[in-house]
């Protein structure tokens, strides 16, 4: 007779085995099923059917338009893995395809990018808005007039002072014009695109001049400025009708300011506009004309000036 511990031991040790077994046969069966189901995903995924055949840009101009659509197509190219294709419309890189395109052309401030059907992407831009005009050259006196007609090396740039794109040649003063002659040695649009006019922060200190002095029907037309620091800001005269006067292609009678950077701006502008809003009533008071040649405000509380003859 086989004592009874012996046939316990050998029915435990049948059933461990199957057990072992039949959990095998699930991991088996599982990892065939997965395997199955990700192989099928993966040639749904990378059906051509499902392939992106067509860019679509709105919003840019039609000179930049096939840049931006091939830049985007660039960023839809190769694999995930090396399994995956990236131009796949269920599973394309929106953020690459928007940075692609952002960095493809200066003149883009901002992308969207969406899907239409199975094999289009539509990319939406928005191109920047001018906030001044930059000219790589010297101001266009004829006597004392400021010549505005000719745009030549002149250049958009946005509200960082970051120059994105080249300027049409046009009449008027729309926009506040830098000259910074010293900005390129060759003043070509391959050499200026994509360079600063002068740090952002300067910039914008400039441009809040600019809407200071307009703010007090102070003309402020345009600046240059030099390599030392140094600004020369060119306003109309009282006489001519300061800020009030209407655009032209030049600007008769103007008058000189000298400002730097050595002291903050905010002093100086204040300096300028207690001295021109007393001279200015002096001489309202007096029916006298005021025509200004210089003035100089980067002595501090010392303004120094010449009047014209």
């Amino acid at each position: 007779m086989i004592p009874r511990s012996r046939l316990t031991s050998r029915q435990s040790k049948r059933f461990v085995e199957r057990k072992k077994l039949y959990l095998t046969l699930t991991i088996v069966l599982v990892a065939i099923c997965v395997g199955t189901c990700g192989f099928s995903l993966v040639k749904l995924i990378n059906l051509n059917a499902f392939s992106i055949q067509i860019v679509q840009v709105s919003g840019a101009g039609d000179d930049i338009k096939p840049t931006l659509e091939a830049a985007a197509l660039d960023a839809v190219q190769g694999n995930y893995l090396g399994i995956l294709s990236k131009s796949s419309t269920l599973i394309y890189p929106v953020r690459a395809v928007r940075d692609s395109v952002l960095k493809s052309s200066p003149r883009i401030a901002s992308v969207s990018v969406s899907r239409q059907g199975l094999q289009a992407l539509i990319v939406s831009v928005t191109e920047k808005t001018p906030a001044a005009l930059v000219c790589a050259n010297l101001p266009d006196f004829e006597g004392n007039s400021l010549m505005f007609g000719n745009s030549n090396d002149c250049y958009f740039a946005d509200d960082s002072g970051y120059i994105y794109g080249a300027a049409p040649s046009f009449s008027g003063d729309i926009y506040n014009r830098y000259y910074v002659p010293n900005l390129t040695d060759n003043a070509s649009s391959s050499s200026v695109i994509g360079t600063f006019a002068t740090s952002t922060g300067q910039f914008r200190a400039l441009q809040g001049l600019f809407a200071e002095l307009k703010d007090a029907s102070i003309g402020a037309k345009a600046m240059l400025m030099k390599a030392s620091g140094e600004f020369e800001l060119y306003v109309r005269n009282p006489d001519q009708g300061g800020g009030d006067a209407t655009a032209s292609s030049s600007d008769s009678d103007m008058a000189v300011i000298y400002f730097n950077d050595s002291h903050p701006l905010s002093g100086q502008s204040s300096n300028l506009l207690s001295f021109w809003k007393n001279m200015r009533d002096t001489a309202a008071s007096k029916r006298e004309p005021l025509s200004f040649e210089y003035i100089d405000v980067r002595y501090g509380s010392n303004v120094f000036y010449r009047l014209n003859k």
